[in-house]
């Protein structure tokens, strides 16, 4: 589909993975199902996370920055949906490479270390490399570079970066020497 088309969007079995509101009230809810992960952009449909969504919903199809998104159009509504409580989201384990394949989706990248270039951080394996960005604003996160760290959240494109936007702070998974 091009963007600015409208669409019905089928969900079976959608588990919300995060939902966040900006401080200037924009709205992004990630799902996933069997067919892959979605972001839902100001769309007007009331989301939290765990939540499993069956049922359709009538969206426009649009992209920012590269990121494919359904957003709001005059027919959409939760009427045709059912969203149950669920457990609650598990992020796929993914390698580096393999996230790229996963934009809009929640994953976990283990046991990695995260380097500063510059005033921003990547993590870094060969020649694929992502920006661990704090896009989802944590309070008290400041991104930082570390080693032997789990970062789990939603891939993201940003024009031609990938990024990873963490939904907690990373866990530190060993530690390689004191000093």
């Amino acid at each position: 589909l091009d963007d600015n088309t409208p669409a019905v969007l089928t969900l079976s079995d959608a588990k919300v993975l995060y939902s966040w509101t900006s401080s200037n009230g924009n709205n992004s809810t990630y799902i996933r199902d069997a067919t892959g992960a979605l972001c839902l952009y100001n769309a007007g449909l009331d989301f939290t996370a765990g939540q499993v969504l069956n049922g359709t919903v009538n969206l426009t199809r649009s992209s920012y920055n590269n990121t494919i998104q359904g957003i709001k159009n005059d027919n959409t509504s939760s009427t045709t949906l059912t969203a149950v409580t669920g457990d609650a989201p598990v992020a796929k384990t993914v390698t580096t490479a393999e996230a790229k394949n996963s934009v809009s989706d929640l994953v976990e990248l283990k046991n990695v270390n995260v380097y500063a270039v510059g005033t921003k951080y990547y993590i870094k394996n060969g020649d694929d490399s992502i920006q661990v960005y704090n896009g989802f604003h944590i309070d008290g996160y400041t991104v930082a570079a570390a080693e032997n760290v789990d970062v789990k959240g939603i891939m993201v494109r940003y024009k031609n970066t990938y990024e990873i936007y963490p939904t907690e702070a990373p866990a530190t998974t060993g530690i390689n020497k004191i000093t």
